[in-house]
């Protein structure tokens, strides 16, 4: 017989960020998913190295 301990403890969001957002809980995941998402998707083919990235990687404006 196995037994498993299970500790929960709930954090306060405050000092939490997610892409230089403050985290407001599942929906900074969520917009942060879907923005790492659309980038992957507009990068040029399917760069392997550091290198190859760097020159397909599109360029974003801050």
């Amino acid at each position: 017989m196995r037994c498993v301990w299970v500790l929960i403890e709930e954090l306060h969001t405050d000092g939490w960020h997610i892409g230089g957002l403050p985290f407001r809980g599942p929906a900074s995941l969520m917009d942060g998913l879907a923005r790492s998402k659309s980038l992957y998707e507009s990068i040029d083919g399917h760069p392997v190295t550091r290198t190859e990235l760097a020159e397909k990687a599109p360029v974003r404006d801050r």
